[in-house]
């Protein structure tokens, strides 16, 4: 019985290694920067409204939970991601496409669920949180808007997580440099009330953020009715790999799995669009967003958990806290960037049979990464001040936000190996070892010891930021054993 050829392990040439990461992940890095500024520009605004305190702590609440109610429901853009990526490297495109339209209606009909769920449960979710009186009345109005359009968004996530998967970084980037601009015209209109609009101040916020996904929503919908744009990643001059074609029954270099077209892909998208179960397609992403779905679950009731701590505080150190994750948003960007070339170039290595290029991409995509935000955290320890004086915190807020940039500046290397490692390993197919690293170092670290450090050791709030690096350490050196160990290289996509 004939079986499939081994994989090459040839180690790629460096210069030619770099320019397709950086090909691929500048275009990354530009669009998760845009997407932490839809956030950072509501709270910028806000803070320029009377009684911003309660604002800042308020957009700390919300913005995190949506943050995350995002990555849990929005989980199969794990699976889409890593299916995507190993059928684009095998060449087999009417696959990928097949699956990036079923994807869409599947994250539309979750979103819509969840919305319906979430929009009864978030009064007892913020006031556990710590939200109270108007904190928490405002807290829920929001979050209630931004539920409205939650169909769309989780079809948004999918359909950029599939484009990134395939290569392309362009069309993500250009999709949200759109939503940026119309999310900051919207939120000057309806925040202050300028032009003759309702100053709904951050009820204006929401309206803003929900209409700006639904543009997104849609432009990216006409762009996707082409089919994904191909863009191969791994090109057989890098080992020569060698498929296996079963209708021959013999190996030959350089010969695509299953032939295929675009036209007959971008059909298949077409018609897979009104189909929320396709038989071969949905069970192998669902069998991949499983583990990523405990990973999201179990980080979010931690890090929800993690906020209330911070929370019982005060508003002083939630308006802290929210600024301070604002200004760090700004350091994901690099690590995100590599972290999404990681993934997409490491699946479709494998769909290629480059395992050499897969090996090396971990540790040569982890040093970029440690370099781009070793430098943010260079910054965030020497120059706290001037970041937080964007946000106008004074008093309790400023002292605190100013220790905790320290101590996060710290943190920068050990997040940034932890976010290279996380990209790659699921853009494998791997998502068990993710989930496992998140409860060694979030569960484990950030809430345990974080308890101990900040109540029965007396460091206060600051002992919740000091386990934050600690988790961002354990967590990165877990994973760097599982790399290590090879698991990875034997996951079926």
């Amino acid at each position: 019985m004939s079986t499939a050829a081994p994989f090459d392990t040839t180690r790629p040439a460096t210069g030619e290694l770099l320019g397709k990461i950086l090909r691929l992940g500048t275009p990354a890095v530009l669009e998760n920067l845009l997407s932490s500024a839809i956030i950072l520009t509501d709270v910028l605004m806000l803070a320029r409204l009377s009684n911003n305190t309660i604002f800042l702590a308020s957009t700390a609440l919300t913005g995190v939970f949506f943050w995350r109610v995002v990555n849990v429901f929005g989980c199969t853009q794990t699976g889409v991601g890593a299916y995507v990526a190993r059928r684009w490297g095998e060449e087999r495109h009417d696959e990928a496409n097949r699956a990036l339209g079923h994807v869409i209606v599947l994250g539309a009909l979750i979103g819509l669920a969840a919305g319906i769920l979430l929009w009864f449960l978030s009064p007892a979710i913020f006031h556990i949180m710590g939200a109270r009186d108007e904190v928490l009345a405002i807290s829920i109005s929001y979050f209630r808007i931004l539920l409205l359009v939650f169909p769309a968004r989780l079809a948004l996530l999918n359909m950029t997580a599939s484009m990134r998967a395939a290569g392309d970084t362009r069309t993500p980037l250009l999709l949200m440099f759109l939503m940026i601009v119309a999310n900051i015209v919207l939120n000057y209109l309806l925040i202050f009330g300028h032009f003759g609009f309702p100053c709904w101040q951050m009820d204006g916020a929401g309206v803003a953020s929900a209409l700006t996904f639904l543009l997104g929503t849609g432009v990216g919908m006409a762009l996707l009715w082409r089919g994904l744009r191909p863009r191969r990643l791994i090109s057989s001059n890098i080992g020569a790999p060698i498929a296996y074609d079963p209708r021959q029954g013999n190996e030959q270099a350089n010969i695509n799995l299953i032939p295929s077209t675009l036209s007959s892909g971008l059909l298949k998208l077409r018609a897979a669009m009104l189909r929320p179960w396709i038989r071969g397609v949905t069970p192998a992403i669902l069998r991949i967003s499983r583990p990523a779905l405990g990973e999201e679950l179990l980080y979010s009731v931690s890090f929800l958990t993690y906020l209330g701590m911070v929370g019982r505080f005060g508003p002083e150190v939630l308006a802290a806290h929210s600024a301070t994750v604002r200004i760090e948003s700004l350091s994901f960007t690099g690590g995100w960037g590599v972290a999404v070339a990681t993934g997409a170039m490491i699946g479709q290595a494998l769909g290629a049979r480059q395992l050499g290029l897969a090996r090396r991409l971990f540790s040569f995509n982890a040093s970029l990464s440690m370099m781009a935000m070793g430098v943010m955290g260079i910054v965030f320890v020497t120059m706290p001040d001037t970041l937080l004086g964007f946000f106008r915190l004074g008093g309790p807020s400023l002292d605190v936000g100013r220790m905790i940039l320290y101590i996060l500046g710290f943190a920068q290397i050990p997040m940034a190996a932890t976010m290279c490692m996380m990209g790659g390993l699921k853009g494998a197919g791997d998502t068990l070892s993710p989930l496992l690293a998140q409860f060694v170092g979030v569960v484990v670290v950030r809430l345990g010891i974080g308890y101990l450090l900040t109540w029965p050791l007396g460091l206060g709030v600051l002992g919740i930021y000091y386990a934050t690096a600690l988790d961002w350490l354990a967590r990165s050196i877990f994973l760097g054993w599982c790399v290590w160990r090879g698991r990875w290289e034997r996951v079926k996509v």
